[in-house]
């Protein structure tokens, strides 16, 4: 496992144009890898399929993407969807998995979400990914099928209360601005 290095330094950034092959590849790693146990093989090849460098490209183009970079390597995105008020799309690198890149992801998400004033964020989340979200704080409120051509998948339909924006930190005592 190649992975997030002990001390090495991730970035979050805004996607940029021309970066679509680059998401739909790390898609499609992460699709196969991490959601091996909970989904069949035609169930993750289905999965898999949905997406391309044209349609990677598109959320570029359309929703509010941000990735995470380490060593000028692709390790994660997310985005957020304003119109539709969704945290839409949260792809970890398997070799970045379980180091907390995804809590980054989704905590920018939520941050930016506050910033445009949505104040419940909801998400589809897949089976493999239902503990994540629960350590989060989102909630789930109903078991749904999601299908694809023939295909069909348990989903979980989720959502958290963002709440107002959070308070900066004030200096400890003693070490605040001296006037």
């Amino acid at each position: 496992m190649v992975g997030v290095r002990s001390g090495a330094k991730v970035i979050l950034r805004k996607a940029r144009k021309g970066e679509g092959p680059a998401l739909a590849l790390l898609y499609h790693r992460s699709v196969r890898a991490l959601a091996a146990g909970c989904y069949d093989s035609d169930q993750i090849e289905a999965w898999a399929a949905t997406t391309t460098p044209e349609r990677a490209e598109n959320w570029i183009a359309t929703d509010e993407v941000i990735v995470a970079v380490q060593d000028s390597r692709l390790a994660g995105f997310a985005s957020l969807s304003h119109s539709n008020q969704t945290l839409a799309l949260l792809y970890v690198d398997p070799d970045f998995a379980d180091q907390g890149l995804g809590r980054r992801l989704a905590r920018g998400i939520e941050r930016k979400a506050r910033a445009a004033g949505i104040q419940k964020l909801s998400l589809r989340a897949s089976v493999n990914a239902l503990g994540f979200y629960h350590r989060m704080g989102y909630h789930e409120h109903e078991t749904v099928i999601h299908a694809i051509g023939g295909t069909q998948f348990r989903c979980v339909l989720m959502s958290k209360r963002l709440g107002p924006r959070p308070a900066r930190r004030s200096a400890p005592v003693g070490q605040g601005v001296v006037r």
